[in-house]
């Protein structure tokens, strides 16, 4: 009784003044208002609306405005929409803000965001991928991303600016706003991996939403043990046959061995491996951190049976991860050999496989999540140093021990 009577109380002291009264500190702050409407209040100063409540039986966090573009009495009715379309079992959608006309304070010279983008274009895009992909990513910041905060400094950009452009994205469509989550999280996670621009990446928290929930798409799965015994066989056969010249069943083997992601192997190049160590760089990993893939014998031995190009830097072709292109053709001549796999079954559930063994082989959800490079984050992140190699080295040649078993 005493503390809903505090939260009351809190409630009907709480107002403009007092919220603009409210002083940062040097961790984040969550003040509770009332009836599940709190106000964040970030290191940087920044103040935002959240409602939290319970949608579907699952708790969720909806994002209302910042203040003081809404102000006590829009978020407490904005709260109170989103209560209702709980309980309703929606999840509430704010307004879309009008473009702020206001003039923003201008950057430090080469630290607004498009300054930095036009560096990110030309030393990562531009390099590293497709021209295709290029155009892509120009248009989605240069349509949705740039408006709103091109001449801002990327220094001052946190998660709460970039979840109007995601919602936005989202009335777009599904796809459109994986989109953009994408092209922000590779942008933000160069700045802060490869220039040491920004402390952190601001798109840390959103994630893509997973498009495989939706019923016209197929479930996730890890494939058997007897269904990687078939895998594994069926890969030999599709590179006996020479019909590629790209040897596509050794580089599905490494996906199911190392657990990366499907264009990380295809755009393998030889100066990433030394010794035993495949170094995944920060600029072509997803999240944007480099990550140390411990290569086994078995992987090694992969690699050294394929043959090298003449001048030519990558393991499994001329143009890198281009060889992507054949990626379709190759897994139906695989499913062609695979007479015992009867489910429905794509690429990336070898990376599932690979994850989901690792659990069963009694490998800590720790040493498992960082061998997909999905480091923990918040103060973990930030306190625990520990690169953890020989937990995770010892975690790969558990698994391929384990795969060699089954294939014997």
């Amino acid at each position: 009784m005493a503390l809903i009577e505090e939260a009351d109380r809190r409630s009907k002291a709480m107002t403009v003044e007092a919220v603009r009264k409210l002083k940062a500190t040097d961790v984040r702050q969550e003040v509770p208002i009332r009836d599940g409407l709190y106000l964040v209040i970030q290191p940087s100063g920044v103040k935002s609306w959240v409602y939290r409540g319970r949608v579907r039986g699952e708790t969720k966090k909806i994002t209302l405005g910042r203040f003081p573009e809404v102000d006590l009495v829009r978020a407490k009715e904005r709260a109170n929409d989103a209560r209702k379309d709980a309980h309703a079992g929606v999840i509430y959608r704010p307004p879309i803000p009008a473009p702020v006309t206001e003039a923003a304070p201008e950057a430090p010279e080469g630290r607004s965001v498009s300054e930095v983008w036009k560096q990110y274009r030309t030393l990562r895009l531009e390099v590293d991928c497709r021209p295709t992909t290029i155009a892509e990513h120009a248009r989605i910041f240069a349509a949705h991303i740039e408006p709103a905060l091109g001449s801002r400094d990327i220094g001052t950009i946190t998660k709460a600016d970039l979840l109007p452009i995601t919602d936005a994205a989202l009335t777009r469509g599904l796809e459109a706003r994986n989109k953009t989550v994408a092209v922000m999280t590779g942008f933000f996670g160069w700045a802060h991996e490869k220039r040491d621009l920004i402390a952190k990446s601001p798109v840390l928290g959103i994630e893509q939403i997973n498009a495989s929930k939706r019923k016209d798409r197929k479930p996730k799965r890890a494939l058997t043990d007897a269904e990687i015994v078939e895998f594994w066989r069926s890969c030999g056969a599709i590179d006996a046959d020479k019909l590629s010249s790209v040897p596509f069943g050794k580089m599905f083997q490494l996906l199911l061995l190392t657990g990366a992601r499907r264009n990380e192997v295809a755009g393998l190049s030889r100066t990433e491996i030394e010794g035993n160590v495949w170094t995944l760089p920060a600029v072509r990993a997803k999240n944007g951190i480099e990550l140390k893939i411990h290569l086994t014998r078995t992987a090694l031995d992969v690699l050294k049976t394929i043959p090298r190009i003449k001048d030519c830097p990558y393991v499994f072709g001329p143009s890198g991860e281009n060889c992507g292109f054949g990626f379709s053709k190759a897994k139906k001549r695989l499913d062609a050999e695979l007479t015992k796999i009867k489910a429905p079954w794509k690429l990336h559930d070898l990376r599932r496989t690979f994850r989901t063994g690792l659990g069963r082989l009694g490998i800590s959800e720790e040493i498992a999540e960082r061998c997909i490079n999905h480091p923990p984050g918040g103060l973990v992140r930030t306190y625990d140093q520990h690169k953890y190699e020989a937990e995770m080295a010892a975690a790969w040649r558990k698994w391929e021990k384990h795969v060699l078993t089954l294939s014997r």
